[in-house]
Formats: structure tokens, sequence, C-alpha cells
């Protein structure tokens, strides 16, 4: 199978973890969603997660990746398991910026342990969102630990959304959004 050449594939390094969740049953679908566990990213995501990569080096820290690349049709099992907008992008309308190869799910470990943030990858619930500390639903070392990988990913050049601390996106270009790419994955 050809591969788009605006996605690379992503390797784990020194302080760069996989863990493609969609490539086994620990996701909100229950079933394996991609038939190989290899992550893919659009070209020019790369610099700016090598930067976060890079700074969370520095602080003793790796990145911990769950997804990036996601197919359409991954996309529509996802919102078939969960059609709520605040946490799945709708597929009819647009669908997410996953498709896209600019948006990343992730976290941060120490020594190969996750930082506690307050809730799982896929947790469709208030204690995912960044207003969970002043909603009482985390600690504050569970803030503490998200606002860490907020400004290491802020300072990298990514956005996030309200509603998932995991997520993390490059801006939409003005004038020429994001294209939708091929799968990489075989069928």
């Amino acid at each position: 199978m050809k591969i788009d050449p605006r996605l690379v594939e992503l390797r784990e390094g020194e302080n760069l973890k996989l863990e493609p969740r969609y490539a086994s049953t620990n996701n909100i679908c229950h079933k394996i969603l991609y038939s190989e566990p290899r992550l893919w990213i659009h070209k020019k995501t790369l610099p700016k997660l090598i930067q976060a990569q890079q700074t969370a080096k520095t602080q003793n820290l790796q990145l911990w990746i769950w997804d990036a690349y996601r197919p359409p049709e991954v996309q529509k099992q996802l919102w078939n398991a969960c059609p709520d907008p605040r946490y799945v992008a709708n597929p009819q309308t647009g669908g997410s910026l996953h498709a896209r190869g600019v948006a990343l799910d992730l976290t941060l470990a120490r020594n190969k342990k996750l930082l506690d943030c307050g809730s799982d990858f896929d947790h469709m619930g208030n204690a995912a969102h960044w207003d969970a500390y002043d909603a009482g639903l985390i600690s504050a070392a569970q803030q503490e630990n998200r606002l860490l990988l907020r400004s290491l990913m802020q300072d990298a050049g990514f956005e996030t959304i309200a509603t998932e601390w995991w997520h993390w996106q490059l801006p939409s270009p003005k004038n020429s959004p994001w294209e939708i790419l091929p799968s990489p994955y075989q069928p």
C-alpha cells in the first residue's frame, strides 16, 4: 500500500512512548479499530511534536501517545460509540482533525510511569474537562500534571479543546483548512 507523502510514521524513542489504543480493545468501542499498532502524523505536525518532546526531555519527562492520525472510518465507529460532539467529532459535519493528521492524543510520563491527570484517555465525562479542578472533580496534583502538559504542548505550538485534556492539535490555517488524508492502515 502506498502511504500518502504528507504522513510520517511515529517511532518510539528515548522519551517517546507509543500506545496505540485503537489497535487494542482498551478504548471506548472495546474493539480493535486499527489493523496495525502504528501511529502516523502529518509531516507539518512532526517539528512541533519534536519540540514538545525535547522540552519534555529537559524535564525528565516522556511523551506517551495514544492516538494521532485517525482514518475517517474509525471516526465513524467512535461517533457510533459516543455520539456526543463534546467528545467525538461528528463525521457527518467534517469529522476530526485526527483524520487530517494534525491532532494527537497524549500524556506525560516520568520513568515510564504515566502522570496522574485525573482521568484516563477517552474518558467521556466532566473529569476529562479542563475545568475539572474548578468543579472539584480532580485533585490539585492532577491539575498540576495537566497544566504541565498544557504548558509543554502550547509552547510547542499546539492548542487543545475544553473537554479533553489529552487532545492536542495544530491550529487550522486561515483560508486553507487541513485536508482529510487517506488511511495508511491495511484494510
